[in-house]
C-alpha cells in the first residue's frame, strides 16, 4: 500500500467514526448516519458522488434564517438522503435538482443580506 492509499484509508476510518459517533451521540439519526456511510464509501470507492459535491458544499456555507430557507434546506436533505448513490443517473439528477434548490437558497440569503 502506498502512501496515498494509506492517508485513504485512514481519512476513511476517521470520518466513519466520527459519523457512528455522532449517530450514538444523537446528533444524527439513522438515515443520517446511513447516508453519510454510503456518500462515504461512494467516494472512495468510486467517486460517483463527485457531481453532487459542489452543491452540497455550497448548501453547508449558506445560512438559513428564514422560513423559507429552513424548508428549502429540509428538502435539500430528505433529496441527498434518499439518493441511490450506486447509480450514476441517480446521483446527475439528484445534483441537478440540489444545484436549483441551492441557487434558490442562496438568492433568498443574499436578499436577507441586503435588508
Amino acid at each position: 500500500m502506498n502512501n496515498r492509499d494509506t492517508r485513504k484509508k485512514q481519512v476513511y476510518d476517521e470520518l466513519a467514526t466520527l459519523v457512528y459517533e455522532s449517530y450514538h451521540q444523537g446528533r444524527l439519526s439513522s438515515a443520517e448516519m446511513l447516508f453519510l456511510l454510503e456518500i462515504l464509501e461512494t467516494v472512495v470507492a468510486g467517486g460517483r458522488a463527485g457531481p453532487l459535491l459542489p452543491y452540497l458544499r455550497r448548501w453547508v456555507a449558506t445560512k438559513a434564517g428564514s422560513r423559507e430557507q429552513h424548508d428549502i434546506s429540509a428538502i435539500i436533505k430528505a433529496t441527498v438522503v434518499n439518493t441511490d448513490f450506486g447509480d450514476a443517473a441517480s446521483v446527475t439528477n439528484t445534483a441537478g435538482i440540489i444545484r436549483d434548490l441551492v441557487e434558490e437558497l442562496e438568492k433568498l440569503s443574499d436578499s436577507a443580506g441586503e435588508k
